[in-house]
């Protein structure tokens, strides 16, 4: 089709052209190839994304349990910490039996 356009000028006649059916299927393959291209990268895509919001979850879930339990014991230093400061032992040891 382009060697036909370049040798006429960038026209095409109607005895050198290619029919309409031929047109209409070269459109309809084109159309296709490029939606099936478009649907490929699309997913893959959205499995890119997928797999990296489970990793993000995954990775915050980790932290969590790791770190959950130390800001715990972070939180009975400090109230203990002020008891002792406050000058009332008594009430920080029964905190920890």
């Amino acid at each position: 089709m382009i060697a036909i356009l370049a040798a006429t000028g960038g026209t095409t006649s109607s005895s050198q052209g290619i029919s309409a059916p031929t047109a209409t299927i070269i459109s309809a393959v084109i159309a296709l190839v490029t939606a099936g291209i478009v649907s490929l990268v699309t997913n893959a895509l959205t499995h890119k994304r997928e797999r990296n919001t489970y990793r993000r979850e995954l990775n915050l879930k980790r932290l969590n349990e790791l770190y959950g339990p130390l800001k715990l014991l972070l939180d009975q230093n400090k109230v203990l910490s002020a008891q002792l400061k406050e000058g009332r032992p008594e009430i920080g040891i029964s905190l920890i039996m």
